[in-house]
């Protein structure tokens, strides 16, 4: 695989947030992929969202906006 393709985690958290801010992300252009959550004698564990290394960059502002605001900005 093409270091620029190895997916990079970009966030963890409840299933619903994972899901709407792969939604935010690919209105940006940014493909993403979902773990979804896992359930095991010790919990569940988040669900867990990746981008292409070749998009943290663009992605980050996206993903630090979403932790601080819960939505996208209208920047």
């Amino acid at each position: 695989m093409e270091e620029r393709l190895k997916p990079v985690l970009a966030y963890a958290g409840p299933e619903s947030e994972v899901l709407f801010l792969q939604t935010l992300l690919l209105g940006s252009g940014i493909e993403s992929s979902i773990d979804r959550p896992v359930r095991g004698r010790s919990g569940v564990r988040d669900a867990r969202l990746f981008v292409a290394q070749a998009d943290v960059e663009a992605a980050a502002p996206l993903v630090q906006d979403f932790r601080q605001r819960g939505t996208k900005s209208r920047s």
